[in-house]
């Protein structure tokens, strides 16, 4: 019987060592993950950044008219968008006060 307990408690020093070993290897992954995650994001920053400042020193660049003409054209695509939302919303009010009117008033 002393040989079984013997046993049973070196596959469980076993199990344990074996843990700890899993357990630090999985920290040491997840660092190195963290670290070549913000790795990649500062490599995206600087493109962004990069991105920008080119968008910036073509923006300078541009005549008024074709910035009058590109402003243009992006108020019309945000109006294009914006329109049946506002539609919507006031179709909504209405049927909501047309309801309030018809219901029979309390008293």
């Amino acid at each position: 019987m002393a040989s079984k307990n013997a046993s049973f408690e070196t596959t469980l020093a076993a199990l344990g060592k074996k843990a700890d070993e899993a357990r630090d290897k999985l920290a040491e992954m997840t660092d190195e993950g963290a670290k070549a995650a913000a790795k990649q994001l500062q490599k995206a920053s600087k493109a962004t950044n990069a991105k920008l400042k080119q968008l910036q020193q073509d923006w300078q660049k541009l005549e008024p008219k074709k910035k009058a003409q590109i402003i243009a054209g992006v108020l019309g695509a945000i109006a294009a968008v914006a329109v049946p939302v506002v539609v919507a919303k006031k179709r909504k009010a209405a049927k909501k006060r047309a309801a309030s009117a018809a219901a029979p008033a309390e008293g």
